[in-house]
């Protein structure tokens, strides 16, 4: 009975689903940390060299990913998750 239920605790931890932060690249990390500190689509276009449609095209595909709909949202996912 032990060995079974050792058996049964080995295969429940194989099948953990992944870290919600794995559903974002890199990038899109980094763009949304710059958010939850406040900073604007331009002012993180600076910062990471990037133009500012590529930013707001990348909020986009984060907001949609983490079902957020403002970046009160974003940065209370931020919070939770990062």
């Amino acid at each position: 009975l032990n060995q079974r239920k050792h058996m049964m605790e080995h295969e429940n931890s194989n099948n953990v689903p992944q870290a919600k932060t794995e559903m974002l690249t890199s990038r899109q990390i980094n763009i949304i940390a710059h958010i939850a500190v406040g900073d604007t689509e331009n002012e993180i276009a600076g910062k990471l060299r990037i133009s500012p449609q590529a930013v707001k095209t990348e909020i986009d595909r984060i907001f949609s990913k983490i079902k957020a709909s403002n970046r009160l949202q974003a940065t209370l996912w931020v919070a939770k998750n990062l």
